[in-house]
């Protein structure tokens, strides 16, 4: 039976890298990023209400719509952190693969015609 040590690689006998900074780094662009769609999604939402622009409130609609793929990454980055357990001896990691799968799923229904979604739709 597999012994938990900690180690964020328990199968491997080599030590790795300490790639801390650059995760620490990777939450902060992610963060920032989602906080910037949501900053620019709402001014775009007050411009597009006194002014009456469908564009601006497309715009609006769009980055309304990337703040939830960003989350998933920001969350698929904070589960690989986790060390191993018990449970999962090998860690964490794949949640931040999961994450790229959900945001890639996400694009796919939002590129997906009216046909594909609702069945007999003409």
């Amino acid at each position: 039976m597999h012994k938990v040590s900690g180690v964020r690689e328990p199968a491997t006998a080599v030590a790795h890298l300490d790639d801390t900074a650059e995760r620490r780094h990777a939450d902060r662009t992610v963060g920032l990023s989602g906080t910037g769609l949501a900053v620019t999604c709402v001014l775009e939402l007050i411009v597009a209400i006194v002014t009456g622009s469908v564009a601006l409130l497309g715009g609006a609609l769009h980055n309304l719509a990337d703040v939830p793929t960003s989350a998933l990454v920001f969350l698929g980055f904070r589960i690989s952190r986790r060390t191993s357990s018990e449970r999962y001896p090998y860690g964490f990691e794949r949640a931040e693969d999961l994450a790229g799968l959900a945001v890639a799923l996400v694009v796919r229904i939002s590129a997906a015609q009216p046909s594909e979604c609702v069945p007999g739709c003409q």
